[in-house]
């Protein structure tokens, strides 16, 4: 599959943006908790490790990323213990997105299929990222609010939330939005500074 071919959808796969960095779970603030696979087509098994974030291939010789998380070119992407070097990058325009190519030599076993439209209003989702604990709980008026940014680990985590809506960012095309809300669905989470590159399935 040809770089052109397919680049026009990749803004619907939704990876962490600049907007939105680990993951962190409403209902635990355990950081072991959520950092193996939750089962089959939960989109784990499409994530690789790009420097200190993710990246998730996409067809034989091309992974995605955060566009804002840099890297140059003979970077590697680590995707299931195995190194993949990048042979050239493809920045997708009025997007926050990066197309890097890999090695032609050695195409990947696997790789995220890409959607070709936004996901409905209401599907749940999972996402993935390698972000910050979470930290000190915000608490206004004696409710709890949330959570503040905890420590930067880089550990890989998982959590589900609820699209919203689809929104336009100027400089970032259409975006999938979710709220962080109580009770929530079981495993909801929000994303944290660091899980750029990270994907949405």
């Amino acid at each position: 599959m040809r770089f052109q071919e397919w680049r026009f959808f990749i803004p619907y796969i939704l990876l962490a943006g600049q907007a939105c960095h680990g993951v962190v779970c409403l209902d635990t603030d355990d950081a072991q908790s959520r950092t193996t696979t939750p089962g089959d087509n939960s989109g784990w098994q499409y994530e690789g490790k790009f420097n200190d974030f993710l990246g998730v291939p996409v067809a034989p010789h091309f992974f995605i990323t955060a566009a804002h998380i840099g890297g140059s070119v003979g970077d590697v992407l680590d995707f299931h213990g195995d190194p993949y070097t990048t042979i050239a990058k493809h920045d997708v325009p009025s997007t926050d997105l990066t197309v890097w190519e890999v090695d032609h030599a050695k195409p990947f076993p696997t790789y995220a299929p890409v959607s070709s439209g936004a996901a409905d209003v209401g599907s749940a989702v999972t996402l993935i990222g390698r972000g910050t604990q979470r930290g000190t709980a915000v608490v206004v008026g004696g409710q709890p609010k949330g959570w503040q940014w905890g420590v930067t680990d880089k550990v890989q985590r998982w959590g589900r939330n609820t699209v919203e809506a689809v929104v336009t960012a100027a400089g970032f095309g259409e975006l999938l939005y979710c709220d962080l809300n109580s009770p929530g669905l079981p495993d909801e989470c929000h994303l944290t500074t660091g899980d750029s590159g990270g994907g949405m399935f």
